[in-house]
Parts: C-alpha cells; sequence; structure tokens
C-alpha cells in the first residue's frame, strides 16, 4: 500500500480525495503548506498531491521549499487544480512534477494517473 500526502485548502476535496483513493493507499492530509511540512518531517510518503493554488503561495514555490528541504525529486508531486493557465501546465511539467491534474477531476482519472506516477518509481 503507497503513502500518499494530499494538501489542499478545501476540505472537501480532501475529503474526496481520501475516498477515492483511500480504499487502495494510505493517505494523509493537510490544509496548509506547512501542515504538509509537518507530516514530511514525521515520515516521507510514496507521492504528493498539491493543489497548486494556496493561500501561502502557488505549487511552484512550494516546490522550491520542498527542493531546500531534500524532498524533492525524490518524492514526486502530483500538481491537482482549478486554474485554467493554458500555460501552467507546461511549467509545472518542465519543473518535473509526476504529473498535473485539472478540478474537478474524474475520480477514474485520479485514481489511474496516481497509480502510474506510483507505478513509474516502483519500476
Amino acid at each position: 500500500m503507497s503513502k500518499i500526502y494530499v494538501c489542499d485548502d478545501d476540505p472537501v476535496i480532501l475529503m474526496m480525495v481520501s475516498r477515492i483513493l483511500g480504499k487502495t493507499h494510505e493517505i494523509m492530509t493537510s490544509q496548509t503548506r506547512d501542515g504538509l511540512l509537518e507530516l514530511l518531517a514525521a515520515g516521507k510518503p510514496d507521492i504528493i498531491l498539491l493543489d497548486f493554488l494556496m493561500p501561502e503561495g502557488d505549487g511552484l514555490e512550494f516546490i522550491s521549499i520542498l527542493r531546500e528541504k531534500g524532498y524533492y525529486p525524490e518524492i514526486p508531486v502530483v500538481i491537482v487544480t482549478g486554474d485554467r493557465d493554458l500555460s501552467l501546465e507546461a511549467k509545472c511539467m518542465n519543473e518535473g512534477v509526476g504529473d498535473f491534474i485539472q478540478k474537478p477531476f474524474v475520480p477514474d482519472v485520479l485514481m489511474n494517473r496516481v497509480q502510474q506516477v506510483i507505478d513509474r518509481i516502483n519500476s
């Protein structure tokens, strides 16, 4: 069972992701980036699902913090966002994110994309 940390400021999204992925993966959630850093200090997940737009800043800024702390790219990050900026996906992929998922997401797409990232790291 893979361990997935999910960081999103929307508790409904956290609940949905937990329900969708929690059947086959261990899920830990945080509504803040500081909370995610606390989770990371306690133990490393297999992947991180990260909301791109958070009150504390955007996902690329946070990836820089993860780099400084030595978590990235060792732990793949999957960006989840409702932002419709067409260039955002390319920016994130250029930073080496594991995948990019648009909100609202289709549960099967979320499950499949997360599993593909997990399969890549396990191969």
